[in-house]
């Protein structure tokens, strides 16, 4: 019969184990809640980056279409600027034909002055020789052919004077009139070019509208991406708090091993859980590159390496499978665990064949929970349950 001393002891140790076990599991699930909690996060970061992305996607859209609208309306701006050009060229030829003409008519309006001066100077002349010396002058002729001739000289000395004042006037009429002709058409092409120049300045204001809206695009743009920024540095922290939980986790609870190596050198990734939900092959309409392995009670149990290698990426995965470990075993075999609810392993770690890797969860995209184990062999994927054995 058992002594009194060796009941307690027993009794003691029982207690003992029993509170170990509670601690552990205790243990385990603070640290699974932490980086749950961490991921949690992550995941409220990354829903509000998708949006911000569609924003920015939207605003990218927006920039486009007035870029393009900006190229359309700098062609107008070209081709009206191409008319303002031409009529200024017509302007400045029309300008200099009206120097031209100018010219002519004071080089026409001085002959006339100076003719008309002569005239002048002769009548002064005849007035101071006394108003009878025209006639002195036919008078003192020598016989009457002598009369007749200085009579035609007078005459046609004033036919000529007149002549040439009556063509000097005619010149500077004609002069005048391509003058006004010249002005004319200076007013015309004025008013034309007034037009266009009213256009470019519409074109040029319809700019200044289009830059200030995309300043005003590329700012939000700008602030977005900032945003984005702030987004993905939070989530760099996050990750990094996972990481450091992971390494703390890994170095507390040491290797888990689910019983011997087969011979391949492989162990079961779930230890105690070997329900199969789901195997390799179609599966919904497309191709499943895994096992399922589900359960009772499975949300939280350890998932562990089932070969040694290095863990090539660790941490959350967008496209679908959540929570999950990558490890590269070193002779073109690589595992994937999936959907875990935390991670327990960190990029760039060496872990042997049942060493604690992460814990079961529903992360991703997921029905419940369960471990989705992949294995790839030189990138194409295998049915893990050639290796590993339950």
């Amino acid at each position: 019969m058992p002594s009194s001393k060796s009941k307690f002891f027993r009794a003691a140790l029982s207690a003992v184990l029993t509170l170990s076990l509670v601690l552990a599991c205790f243990s385990s699930n603070l640290m699974t809640a932490g980086a749950e909690s961490y991921r949690d996060k992550i995941n409220e970061l990354e829903s509000k980056q998708a949006k911000v992305k569609e924003q920015i996607n939207s605003l990218k859209s927006d920039i486009s279409d007035q870029e393009a609208l900006k190229s359309a309306l700098q062609e107008d701006i070209d081709t009206v600027q191409a008319q303002i050009d031409i009529y200024n060229g017509q302007l400045t030829r029309v300008e200099n034909r009206l120097s031209e003409i100018e010219a002519e008519k004071t080089e026409k309006q001085n002959s006339l002055e100076a003719t008309k001066q002569t005239f002048m100077a002769r009548l002064r002349a005849m007035y101071v020789s006394g108003d009878n010396s025209m006639l002195n002058i036919l008078i003192s002729a020598n016989d009457f052919g002598d009369f007749l001739y200085r009579d035609q000289l007078l005459s046609s000395v004033a036919t000529h004077d007149n002549a040439v004042m009556e063509q000097l006037k005619a010149d500077i009429k004609a002069v005048e009139e391509l003058e006004n002709e010249a002005n004319a058409e200076k007013e015309e092409i004025k008013a034309i070019k007034s037009e266009v120049d009213a256009k470019r300045e519409e074109l040029g204001n319809r700019m200044k509208e289009l830059n200030s809206v995309i300043s005003d695009l590329e700012g939000q743009k700008s602030d977005l991406e900032d945003q984005l920024d702030e987004y993905s540095a939070a989530i760099d922290e996050f990750e990094a708090k996972i990481q450091a939980e992971a390494q703390k986790n890994n170095s507390s609870s040491g290797s888990y091993v689910s019983g011997s190596p087969n011979s391949g050198g492989w162990v079961w990734p779930c230890p105690g859980y070997y329900y199969i939900s789901s195997y390799v092959g179609p599966r919904w309409g497309r191709t499943h590159n895994g096992i399922d392995i589900a359960g009772s009670n499975i949300y939280g149990k350890p998932i562990v390496a089932t070969r040694g290698g290095t863990v090539i990426d660790a941490g959350w995965n967008s496209g679908g499978y959540g929570n999950y470990v990558m490890i590269n075993h070193g002779d073109g075999f690589i595992t994937v665990y999936g959907h875990m609810s935390s991670v327990a392993a960190y990029t760039g770690q060496s872990v042997s064949a049942g060493q604690l890797i992460g814990y079961v969860g529903n992360s991703g995209r997921s029905t419940g929970p369960h471990l989705h184990f992949e294995v790839r062999l030189n990138g194409v994927v295998e049915d893990p349950l050639d290796f590993v054995s339950r």
